[in-house]
């Protein structure tokens, strides 16, 4: 029984509560600021719940350099919650202060612990 509950706490750990979600996406958009990145928008989808888990879809929208927003990407890979980031967009070069400024649109999905019926 202790060693079930060990695997469990460490598998909540990956998906957090529902209070936990706005610290997340918060975290999230600190990290991408931190990366060098400017956000355009910032879309929260309604969730999607499937057997034990919801699925918390955010469409993102930014201004940074290419480099940027791979710095970006690989910190949220290191990030301790299970994050996946899908239909990356790059476009619309702008030449600014000798840097080539990119507008790139992502979808990010997280996703939380859902606690069965009893």
């Amino acid at each position: 029984m202790a060693e079930t509950k060990l695997m469990f706490a460490k598998a909540s750990a990956l998906l957090p509560q529902q209070q936990e979600i706005p610290s997340l996406l918060t975290s999230i958009s600190d990290i991408g600021q931190n990366s060098g990145l400017d956000f355009l928008s910032f879309i929260p989808k309604n969730e999607m719940r499937k057997e034990f888990y919801a699925d918390i879809p955010v469409d993102i929208k930014v201004s940074g350099t290419y480099h940027n927003v791979g710095v970006f990407l690989d910190k949220i890979s290191d990030s301790s919650r299970i994050v996946t980031v899908s239909d990356i967009n790059m476009g619309g070069p702008k030449l600014q202060a000798g840097e080539m400024i990119l507008e790139t649109t992502f979808s990010l999905v997280t996703y939380r612990f859902v606690e069965s019926a009893p």
